[in-house]
């Protein structure tokens, strides 16, 4: 089910669906005789495409998400929990050249928070995800590069999703008081399936794409980019996540 989900939402993101559409568009139109209806499906999907390569539009889809919750104001915690991202491990490459650009600024956040609550616990989770490392085993290297103990460091190193992460949470923390670090497009989903758990962190979100820009922007800022599509594709997939919690719970 876990797999069938990734496919599933991999599949939904907008390059994929929309290369899909082209296909099913210039089909329509050489093999059948719905020209017309293939010409439409051709056109809307190159100019979703293109909407999604632009900045000014990915930046406002971002901005809808990074805009809920403020960042963390050093409030005093007992845990802080840095939700997992992604990873590759090569040896001979720097830890912060191992990471994810998410998973290291998740990281860095957290080890933050860490040095205002020096007594706290810094929880990493994060599964392997056909690594020979967890993600959590990774970050936590990190964390201690930077001068955290490994007494003041747990690892969840089997949570596959933002739920089984929550869910290990609240047999640790057990009500004490929490910092939630994940970035800032998906701190909502994130807030909001811990606090189905019945838990009440404190948001701490990091990584943010959306950043108001002041100014005549220069030509280029509207250019499409792939950079620029990938930060849309980032705030539809927590769109759909945060739908599919809905569908979950109405069920």
């Amino acid at each position: 089910m876990f797999a069938l989900k990734k496919i599933i939402g991999t599949w939904l993101m907008p390059l994929p669906l929309l290369l899909t559409l082209f296909i099913l568009a210039v089909l329509l139109y050489k093999l059948t005789r719905y020209k017309r209806s293939g010409q439409i499906l051709f056109c809307s999907s190159f100019i979703t495409l293109l909407l999604l390569s632009l900045d000014p539009v990915a930046t406002r889809l971002a901005a809808t998400l990074e805009s809920q919750y403020p960042s963390y104001q050093d409030q005093a915690v007992d845990y802080i929990h840095v939700l997992g991202n992604g990873h590759t491990t090569v040896d001979s490459l720097p830890i912060t050249s191992q990471l994810t650009p998410a998973a290291l600024a998740r990281t860095a956040e957290g080890v933050r928070i860490y040095k205002v609550n020096p007594t706290a616990k810094l929880i990493f989770s994060g599964y392997s995800d056909g690594d020979i490392n967890s993600n959590a085993m990774m970050n936590a290297r990190l964390a201690i590069a930077l001068g955290v103990p490994k007494s003041a460091i747990i690892l969840l190193e089997y949570s596959r999703d933002t739920i089984e992460e929550a869910i290990e949470n609240k047999n640790i923390t057990q009500g004490k008081a929490l910092v939630l670090v994940t970035s800032a497009t998906h701190m909502p989903r994130a807030m909001s399936i811990f606090q189905q758990q019945g838990l009440r962190p404190i948001p701490a979100p990091t990584a943010h794409v959306s950043k108001a820009r002041t100014g005549i922007q220069p030509l280029h800022y509207y250019f499409p980019r792939a950079n620029h599509l990938a930060v849309s594709e980032r705030a539809i997939h927590e769109w759909l996540g945060l739908a599919w919690l809905s569908l979950k719970n109405n069920q």
